[in-house]
């Protein structure tokens, strides 16, 4: 027997938007565009740890277009959160730093300095992937103040979304433990709240390049008079 199961990439376009169109008209509902076809979502290679996908959606025209992104290999579902950025203060003498790890970034060839992250571990919440990392990153630790909801970072390019977890250090602490984080060559940097936007155009001069939510914290605080 003939098997009627799509074979070729426009054979499967096809099918996909078929469910869209209405039937009498042949044409996509307005309400629902644009719209990515999940089912014309293919696979083009992947490695342990990323896949690059192409997508096929019906742009606000109805017409179809395609779209290449990056996925992690570890993402359950694309309404769940890939990571946590965390958003730490602690006081020090007196005066309040943000905390804040330098490291190398093959992807650029260069040292950047970012908030404390990292992925959530299956059966996490956001909150707990938060006081894990940040132990594990900077070997402080601290108490969740406030979980924010995903936001997207490269959405042109990834689906991968991040929670933003502000937290409140206790104690002593500082320096990373080795065991854990070794091979990745971390360094804890405190930065002061209040010339934020200095201290990373200071470490701009050194060749630090800054991760683009430290950079528009930095800029917002500036605008709030903070």
């Amino acid at each position: 027997m003939k098997s009627t199961r799509p074979t070729t990439d426009a054979e499967r376009n096809a099918e996909a938007r078929a469910k869209w169109l209405n039937p009498a008209t042949q044409e996509a509902p307005k309400a629902s565009l644009p719209r990515t076809l999940a089912s014309s979502t293919y696979d083009v290679g992947s490695t342990r740890w990323l896949k690059l996908q192409t997508q096929v959606y019906l742009d606000k025209s109805g017409c179809d277009r395609k779209w290449d992104r990056v996925v992690r290999t570890t993402k359950l579902a694309d309404d769940v959160s890939d990571a946590v950025a965390i958003m730490a203060t602690v006081r020090v003498g007196g005066e309040e730093k943000i905390l804040a790890v330098k490291q190398f970034r093959p992807p650029i060839n260069a040292f950047t300095v970012e908030l404390p992250a990292g992925l959530i571990d299956e059966g996490e919440t956001a909150g707990q992937a938060a006081k894990r990392e940040l132990l594990e990153e900077t070997n402080y630790e601290g108490f969740v103040t406030s979980v924010g909801p995903a936001v997207f970072l490269s959405p042109g390019l990834t689906n991968e979304s991040v929670r933003v977890v502000r937290m409140q250090i206790e104690g002593e602490g500082g320096g990373v433990k080795e065991e854990s984080e070794v091979g990745r060559g971390l360094e804890v940097v405190l930065l002061r709240k209040k010339e934020l936007l200095e201290d990373l155009m200071l470490l701009e001069k050194q060749g630090v390049k800054s991760f683009g939510m430290l950079y528009t914290l930095a800029i917002g605080l500036e605008m709030g008079g903070v």
